[in-house]
């Protein structure tokens, strides 16, 4: 009888829960199930050799007389089908990342088109970052994303902006009323859907609804990176992609745009409206670090701390891959705050090449190599990454 019963535990194993065939016991008790539904008598389980005559002259019979299933034979089949949802659970979980995967690439790509189609059309990218502040610095403060938004179907948002507001050093385009109407605009092709912790729009402390992204600039080593190679006083041409107060040209590209990085993701952090600074972690129309650049210093979800503002910072959240630490307060050429890149995909992040490519980085990337990434005109050689 015991032979028989792992013999049929064991073909039902191998054609129904392959997965299975590993875990003896597991199998083994599939098998007794399957037996026991297929040869159950009044109730009772038994093999074919322990019928009787008139059971087997007479099986219309025995089939009126079978009995409702026993308790034992319920819970059996109930284990039977958590460990079915155990193991599928892990499937189901896969492809919705999968899909998650999959979107975010996308995204990035739409980033690329956007880029790419605003040079051809002003023959330079957009700056990183416009701050005040001395003969070359006009304007109000203002990003690279608030350029770009008439190339992602964001026209109307676009259009009410107002960028020649006169020059602020503490309040950028986005804190005046009227930009309201662009700022409140949720982008959903700026928003990673493996992210969602801030939602998609915060409140910042003075009221205002702000659009949040999960894509940012790749901007350098540190902060201060982008005045170094910007400003005619410091390093010139520039070694970055993104700079301030200044663009850059697919000329400027002399490794390739095939082995240069434009952007990286990064995460939006908690949803912190008050206390002691305010996260601004995500903030599409930010202007600091938090908001719209990330940098090369350290390898993607590095846990080292991003380096922020003080008042940018409000919580240190490690466990979520958000380490941060405040204190810098260094200003221009001099600054050095950073952030690495930053998802919560399984090992790594996506980034976008120069050439609109979207490529996924591993967090385990060797340092220098992915140093080079970061850099137009380095001259280090770029191997597989």
């Amino acid at each position: 009888m015991r032979s028989k019963m792992r013999a049929v535990a064991q073909a039902v194993g191998s054609c129904f829960i392959a997965p299975l065939q590993d875990i003896p016991f597991k199998v083994w008790t599939c098998g007794l199930v399957y037996l026991c539904i297929t040869t159950r008598r009044r109730g009772r389980v038994y093999s074919g050799a322990h019928l009787n005559s008139d059971e087997l002259l007479a099986p219309e019979t025995a089939s009126r007389e079978r009995g409702a299933f026993t308790l034992v034979e319920l819970l059996v089949v109930i284990a039977i089908i958590a460990i079915l949802i155990a193991l599928l659970l892990p499937a189901v979980q896969a492809a919705r990342e999968a899909a998650r995967r999959s979107q975010c690439s996308n995204n990035l790509k739409q980033w690329g088109l956007a880029f790419h189609n605003y040079h051809t059309v002003h023959e330079r990218f957009p700056p990183g970052v416009i701050w005040v502040g001395g003969e070359m610095f006009k304007g109000g403060r203002q990003t690279w994303g608030a350029h770009l938004l008439p190339y992602i179907e964001q026209g109307v948002a676009y259009d009410n902006i107002d960028f020649n507001l006169p020059a602020n050093p503490y309040h950028p385009i986005w804190f005046h009323g009227q930009s309201e109407l662009a700022t409140k605009t949720v982008i959903s092709v700026a928003l990673c859907p493996s992210d969602g912790m801030k939602g998609t729009l915060w409140i910042a402390p003075f009221g205002q609804k702000v659009s949040l992204t999960n894509y940012f600039a790749v901007s350098g080593m540190v902060q201060g990176d982008m005045l170094k190679h910007a400003d005619p006083r410091y390093v010139n041409p520039p070694k970055y992609p993104f700079r301030a107060n200044a663009s850059t040209r697919l000329a400027h590209f002399q490794d390739g745009t095939s082995r240069t990085m434009l952007m990286a993701e990064y995460l939006t952090g908690p949803p912190v409206f008050s206390g002691p600074g305010v996260d601004y972690r995500g903030i599409f129309w930010g202007d600091q670090v938090s908001g719209s650049q990330v940098f090369v210093e350290i390898t993607p979800n590095s846990p080292n701390p991003d380096r922020f503002w003080a008042s940018e910072c409000n919580q240190n959240l490690p466990e979520s891959n958000l380490p941060c630490t405040d204190g810098d307060t260094a200003r221009f050429a001099d600054a050095q705050r950073t952030s690495a890149a930053r998802s919560y995909h399984p090992d790594g992040v996506y980034v976008l090449m120069a050439d609109s490519s979207v490529h996924f980085i591993t967090e385990t990337i060797d340092l220098t190599l992915y140093r080079s990434l970061g850099t137009i005109n380095g001259g280090e050689p770029i191997g597989k990454f």
